[in-house]
């Protein structure tokens, strides 16, 4: 746009009923007696090139490809503030100032994104998200109490288009920009008390900065307090690509706050940047790295150490301990702060938004491994014990004083507690006894290793190793319970040593994943700053930990640090094992509380209860939901997540009685209990929120609430029990005589053939075609439904003739018999439109070979749909589209996208899109337009056991596709339209004296009711294979070459055959055939054409 909207300008208009100049409503409003103003910037008609977008578009797109309502919230408010910004300018009273952008003329909004959101977009982002297939009401993904609506806007939209794209183009336009790696910076952004711009800089190492880009928050010295509970993403891709800077090297971002009259504010108010990268989409899934660096050093499991290996790990650690080496390691962790932090001691302990804590422990451990080295050589590297069910701590943190091998004599043991130098009194183990026999432990590390980014990895991670601090060290201050002393008791070096272990186990199941494994996506900022004190030569003297001080060198464990695992199961799952466990999580229905956790200045407990209404006005709180240890202490550094840490509370809201879908009728409330015993106020952490996830094979319905997906089977894989429903199911649909009974549900089916249902299965008719069925239940004899059925309106039966010689034949290697061949080619197109059509009459073929010459039958239009056959037919032709749609994906194109026909593809199908009395069912009413169809696990909520062709899977198919491609070929292209009969057509090739061959046949379904229709392309019938003579050879290859742009291509037929040229013309004929066996005329089909098609030059191999 060029200008402000013509109804917001003028300060009056002609009133068109009474012709009087009046006050323009839309011009200004009145606040505290002043008009509200506007100071428009030039940035407001930003005039992008071809091609691309304004920036507001491009951040409004960023916040539309966000799968949770939240962080489309957070994208969306920030870009909504663009408009406030740039139209109100630095005035007081004005759409830049939150306390005047509501008021009437200011804003098309009428109130504040952080509390209503312009609706059309939610709507949009919603039917984006539902066209995903993704969970898209939005009260059901979290901050559930704030979003406790009753009721929606019943007021539609004409359309929900942004930028002139419509949903499915915004969908392909979202996946386009996925494909590449991206750069973001994060900001966790709250209010200042006013309105202000924050520029942004990327840095170089090297000094310059260059702008990197810009945007608003909006706020004034009346706003409620607030604050996100996750990260705002600015994109920097372009900034580092325009300056050649990789994603890890080593800039910063800086950023200004500046005020509406250019004045700077602050350049930290909102924390340090971080920078966050999301991996491409292309990657390869189903593959552990395999390849392991030729080590020296193994990571053994603790409990399967001999008793010789124990003994002499344990003269290693006495002598760390008597020489002081252990104690100076120990208090890189904690006391007594070897780092800075404001001008103050502070322990180098660092947390996730600092560097993620596996990555300093990791270094601590590497340190405290080679100080054994001199004095046991013979000792392994530790993983600790794992987190399988225990009833004790390990014998070697608990044995009395025992006897020392080498040296020998008597000392004391050395994984008791150990000694704390400034107090010099041992460390206090108190175990508690929910550490032996737990789940705990074991569920929240799966909860862990079941996420894909790693920066949500580490947060969970994090917190569920703070449990064992706290359940080891009790209420002892010098104990694994402190954050400042941890480190000295030498257990805290066995439990990180686990901690690496199911760290590496996270990257062993990315690699199985496919998704990156070697680097963060978050904090890289951060990941690439050294970590204090192993950067320090004066205090770390050890070469190894000093030269790969950055968490970013931890990931490579094996190459920089010289050891790998000589196991990474976990529980005893190898890892394929594990992520099977870990998708049979992500598909239960979980209830989650969020939490944006940062330091309290002391190790505490966090205990959750569930308050639920008693009925008088009043809450319940008496319903513990768990709980969750934090770990820190007096020298700890301050330190806030950039995103939530998520506790499960499923169990304990089911065990209420309450639905977890439900979950905004429920509340929390949380007690914070210090590790000295004593209660903190439950305000030291922000409330909980709370979040609803959907299991991945569930769907929601319109008010939210889940229900797991139908799995459509083969007719041929039922149990006898699920044989025995569908009989009695097809009985009773046939007794219903009402609108939604069998007879008016088969009259539906009297339409043109647009539509992308064909398919079949080749051995119904023994198993449906006997009159008697036997009921294994109840031991009886009972008419069976499927053997056929009833035409009221013609007052007869369903008829059926079945070509037995057809559908009986089993193909050369029993499985590729005609039927398959054409199903093969249908599947081979990568155009829908193209597969639509060979599909189609491909699907036809069972119609004819159950029907035959009969006319209240498969094969007649008008009542094919009467024959039970149908349905099971027409379920089969549903699989083989889904089975289409997998090989779209395995071949990189989308699954659901038609390129043609969308005039048809958009247009509701009758009667489908009747209401009553003709439709009574709300889901096929409201998804009866073909495209809604690609969506079917969303939009009709099922899905398949298996997607196969006899018996052959997609990547199996796929390799047999491109097989085919490896040849040329030639086809016969038929321009079909209806002819307002069902036909069979055999397809003759004849030379110029007409001795014509028979080279194929295929039929056309129709009848005298059906609405006119043609294909806009051809059919096309493969006659590559008919030659057996010479002959033919001959014909087929004048067939060829005159057909053919170019040169004319030989055809090589085997051993002897040096290439064919013909003299002779030949050309391709039809015969039409009417059910009843009479001729029609071959006019009625236009002339074929013949199509050569030349091997692919992508599957052809080296001669």
């Amino acid at each position: 746009m060029t200008a402000l909207p013509e109804i917001v300008v003028g300060e009056t208009y002609v009133n068109p009923e009474t012709s009087l100049s009046e006050d323009n409503p839309f011009h200004h409003g009145i606040v505290n007696g002043h008009k509200t103003t506007r100071s428009v910037r030039d940035e407001l008609f930003e005039q992008p090139k071809f091609g691309r977008l304004t920036k507001i578009a491009e951040m409004v797109l960023l916040a539309f490809e966000q799968t949770d309502f939240c962080t489309f919230e957070v994208q969306y408010e920030i870009a909504h503030n663009y408009i406030h910004a740039l139209v109100g300018g630095n005035e007081s009273y004005s759409m830049a100032s939150s306390g005047s952008a509501a008021l009437p003329g200011t804003a098309v909004q009428l109130c504040k994104l952080r509390y209503c959101l312009p609706a059309q977009a939610v709507a949009a982002f919603r039917s984006d998200q539902h066209h995903q297939s993704r969970p898209h009401h939005a009260r059901s993904l979290c901050t559930l109490r704030g979003l406790r609506l009753r009721a929606q806007l019943p007021v539609p939209y004409d359309n929900l288009e942004f930028n002139g794209f419509s949903i499915p183009q915004l969908q392909r336009e979202i996946l386009h920009r996925q494909h590449d790696e991206r750069v973001f910076a994060g900001f966790m952004l709250h209010g200042i008390g006013q309105s202000a711009l924050v520029t942004l800089d990327v840095c170089e190492p090297s000094g310059p900065c260059h702008p990197a880009g810009e945007f608003y928050i909006l706020g004034d010295e009346y706003e409620i307090p607030w604050q996100y509970d996750r990260l705002f993403q600015y994109e920097i891709t372009d900034v580092l690509a325009k300056y050649k800077l990789e994603a890890n090297d080593r800039y910063s971002v800086q950023y200004s706050v500046i005020d509406l009259d250019g004045k700077k504010i602050s350049s930290d108010i909102f924390g340090k940047v971080t920078v966050v990268v999301r991996p491409g989409s292309e990657t390869k899934k189903g593959e552990v790295d395999k390849n392991i660096v030729a080590a020296s050093h193994i990571r053994r499991n603790l409990e399967d150490l001999s008793k010789g290996e124990v003994e002499s790990l344990k003269s290693a650690l006495k002598r760390m301990q008597d020489d002081g080496t252990f104690g100076k390691i120990a208090s890189f962790h904690g006391y007594p702060g070897l780092c800075t932090h404001e001008g103050r001691k502070v322990a180098c302990c660092v947390h996730m938004v600092r560097p993620p804590s596996p990555t300093g422990t990791g270094c601590m451990l590497i340190r405290w491994r080679t100080s054994f080295w001199p004095t046991a050589p013979l000792s392994p590297c530790l993983t600790g014990t794992g987190h399988n069910p225990s009833d004790s701590c390990p014998h070697s943190s608990t044995r009395p004083p025992t006897s020392i091998l080498a040296p020998k004599n008597v000392g004391a043991q050395p994984f008791l507690p150990g000694q704390d130098p400034r107090h010099q009194s041992g460390d206090h183990q108190r175990p508690s006894t929910e550490l032996f026999n737990s789940d705990y432990l074991l569920n929240n590390v799966l909860l862990a290793l079941e996420q894909t980014s790693f920066c949500d990895f580490e947060i969970q991670f994090e917190i569920v190793h703070n449990a064992l601090h706290s359940l080891v060290g009790g209420r002892g201050l010098y104990s694994l319970s402190s954050l400042d002393y941890s480190a000295f008791d030498p257990v805290f070096f066995l439990h990180h040593a686990n901690v690496d272990r199911i760290w590496a186990i996270w990257q062993a199941l990315q690699q199985y994943r496919g998704l990156p494994d070697d680097k963060s996506d978050c904090a890289l900022n951060v990941m690439r700053q050294p970590l204090r004190p192993f950067d320090d030569k004066g205090q770390n003297d050890y070469d190894l930990t000093n030269r790969y001080s950055r968490p970013i060198d931890i990931f490579d464990y094996s190459n920089h640090f010289d050891y790998h695992y000589d196991t990474l199961n976990f529980n005893s799952w190898t890892i394929p094992q594990l992520e099977e466990v870990l998708k049979r999580q992500r598909a239960q229905d979980r209830l989650f509380a969020g939490f944006l956790l940062h330091n309290i200045g002391t190790s505490a407990d966090v205990q959750l209860f569930i308050c639920v209404a008693t009925g008088n006005g009043e809450r319940n709180c008496n319903h513990p939901a768990g709980s969750f240890s934090v770990l820190g202490g007096e020298t700890e550094m301050p330190f806030i997540f950039d995103r939530l840490y998520k506790y499960d509370i499923s169990d304990p809201v089911r065990k209420l009685g309450l639905k977890l879908d439900s979950a905004g009728d429920i509340d929390l409330e949380i007690k914070i209990r210090a590790y000295n015993g004593s209660y903190l106020e439950s305000s030291a952490l922000r409330r909980p929120s709370l979040i609803f996830v959907p299991g991945e094979d569930n769907s929601q319905d319109q008010t939210g609430k889940t229900e797991r997906r139908l799995i459509r089977k083969s007719v041929t894989s039922l149990t006898i029990g699920e044989r025995r429903s569908l009989v009695l199911a097809l009985q009773s649909l046939e007794e219903d005589s009402s609108a939604t009974g069998f007879q008016a549900l088969a009259s539906f089916h009297a339409v043109p053939p647009l539509c992308p249902y064909p398919e079949a299965n080749q051995l119904l008719y023994p198993r449906f075609s006997t009159t008697i069925y036997h009921d294994p239940v109840l031991d009886v004899d009972i008419p069976n439904p499927w053997a056929g059925a009833a035409i009221t309106f013609e007052n007869t039966k369903v008829e059926r003739d079945f070509q037995l010689d057809r559908l009986s034949d089993h193909g050369e290697h029993g499985y590729d018999n005609w039927l398959w061949k054409q199903f093969l080619l249908a599947l081979e197109q990568e155009n829908y439109c193209d597969f639509e059509v060979q599909f189609e009459i491909a699907h036809n073929a069972i119609h004819a070979w159950v029907g035959g010459s009969k006319e209240h039958s498969m094969a007649h239009l008008h009542y094919a749909s009467y024959d039970p056959i149908f349905l099971l037919h027409h379920s089969s032709t549903d699989r083989i589209y889904a089975l289409w749609q997998e090989l779209q994906r395995l071949r990189g194109h989308d699954p659901n996208e038609a390129n043609c026909a969308l005039e048809l593809m958009r247009e509701p199908l009758k009667p489908f899109s009747f209401g009553a009395p003709y439709n009574l069912d709300p889901i096929t009413r409201e998804y009866s337009k073909p495209e809604d169809v690609f969506d079917y696990k969303s939009h009709f909520n099922y899905e398949y056991d298996t997607l196969e062709l006899a018996g052959i899977n997609a990547e199996l198919l796929l390799s047999i596709i491109n097989k085919q491609k490896e040849k040329s070929r030639a086809f016969a292209g038929f321009l079909l339209g209806g002819i307002k009969t069902s036909a069979h057509v055999d397809i003759l090739v004849c030379t110029s004296e007409d001795v014509c061959t028979e080279a194929g046949d295929f039929d056309v379904l129709g009848g005298t009711a059906e609405m006119p229709w043609s294909f806009d392309r051809l059919y096309r019938y493969e006659i590559t294979e008919l030659s057996t003579t010479v002959t033919e050879l001959l014909m087929l290859a004048y067939i060829l070459c005159n057909n053919t742009i170019g040169t004319c291509s030989p055809i090589v037929t085997g051993a002897g055959e040096e290439g064919l040229s013909v003299d002779d013309a030949f050309t391709v004929k039809v015969q039409l055939r009417a059910l009843n066996g009479s001729e029609l005329s071959s006019s009625l089909i236009p002339t074929p054409s013949v199509l050569y098609e030349p091997k692919s030059r992508e599957y052809q191999h080296p001669v």
